[in-house]
């Protein structure tokens, strides 16, 4: 005798149960890992940005830094405190007493010596004074700054600091970019004016997020695995770019308008008695793996070996820490900027590398 058959109002509430028990502890998970991301985490998203607008609009060299900015760097899942002074530098005040230090070295660069990733102690001039005596090292950087903007701050800041020694931060974006194509280096509205304020971000910002909107993107625990899953695949992506060598000879438009402005810079330094050192910094593929070296340090580095300009290439060193340690020195998901212990690190070798140009005490 068989068994009768259950209703199918029956069947669906059994199955509707079988569902519940199944979703119920995956729903309960999901919300206490929630809880905890957004507990844990000040900031979770894949794209990194200033909050205010840290950038203004320059006539001259296109964008600068905004003066008395005081916002944050948000980073993944980082929220960093960014300031910057009345002269619109991400360095302590410029008052009489710092501009009469013993010792005074300008720092000019990019975002990697602006300290972009960075918290406002950890920047490398703030690292270098650390090990400097009597020494105050004027962080003129700013983020996506090619030799020509930085030429540019000199001729701005040199006269103001009087610096006995100036180093310049490269890297090989330098190159890659004239820095009057505003639209290729300032990219989806990130250039304001002077005169917006934050609201007038939070509307760019609104706008931007809504371009790119993810519909996922509600859920903190979700953006923080999109975050995680970017970081593998930019590891990979590493591995790749290694294999082939970027290729740039003497005859690249913007080799040969980095090593002019560099010339410029040289000159300005011998004019006003300051001694001037370039510091390279490498790419993530060109120190962390294994592959055909590129030719580009090679002609930086015959360069300032014919204009008698001081030269560091920090590529080996980094090389060797990755190999000794294993330990990446660079930002989550990045090629070119230091984390904190990467600043440091760097940092020290800086130190070391260009003790003998300050001036004795």
């Amino acid at each position: 005798m068989t068994e009768p058959q259950p209703s199918p109002k029956r069947r669906r509430r059994r199955l509707l149960i079988r569902v519940f028990a199944v979703l119920l502890p995956i729903v309960v998970v999901f919300s206490i890992g929630e809880i905890f991301v957004r507990y844990r985490y000040p900031i979770v998203d894949p794209r990194p940005y200033f909050l205010p607008g840290i950038y203004r609009s320059d006539p001259d060299i296109g964008w600068e830094l905004q003066a008395n900015y005081e916002g944050y760097y948000h980073q993944q899942v980082e929220r960093l405190e960014t300031r910057t002074n009345a002269d619109a530098m991400r360095d302590p005040p410029l008052t009489a007493e710092r501009k009469a230090t013993p010792r005074r070295v300008l720092l000019l660069g990019d975002s990697i010596a602006f300290g972009r990733g960075l918290a406002q102690g950890d920047t490398i001039a703030r690292r270098l004074e650390t090990r400097w005596e009597q020494t105050a090292v004027f962080n003129a950087g700013v983020p996506g700054f090619d030799t020509s903007q930085e030429l540019a701050r000199l001729r701005r800041f040199g006269p103001m600091i009087k610096p006995q020694v100036v180093i310049l931060e490269w890297y090989r974006n330098d190159i890659m970019v004239p820095s009057h194509q505003i639209e290729a280096k300032v990219f989806q509205g990130h250039l304001v004016d002077p005169d917006s304020t934050e609201e007038d971000y939070k509307r760019w910002r609104a706008r931007y997020v809504e371009h790119t909107h993810n519909p996922i993107d509600w859920s903190a625990l979700i953006r923080l695995g999109r975050v995680q899953w970017k970081n593998f695949k930019a590891q990979s992506k590493v591995e790749e770019r290694a294999k082939t060598p970027w290729e740039v000879d003497e005859t690249h438009e913007g080799l040969q308008r980095s090593l002019a402005a560099l010339r410029e810079v040289n000159a300005w330094c011998q004019a006003n008695g300051a001694k001037f050192a370039v510091v390279m910094f490498p790419a993530r593929e060109e120190s962390e793996v294994d592959g055909p070296a590129p030719e580009y340090p090679k002609i930086l580095a015959e360069f300032c070996k014919t204009e008698q300009i001081v030269f560091e290439d920090l590529t080996e060193r980094w090389k060797e820490n990755f190999k000794k340690t294993g330990q990446t020195l660079y930002l989550p998901r990045d090629r070119c900027h230091p984390n904190a212990i990467g600043g440091d690190t760097t940092a020290g070798w800086i130190g070391e590398a260009f003790a003998d140009l300050l001036p004795p005490l």
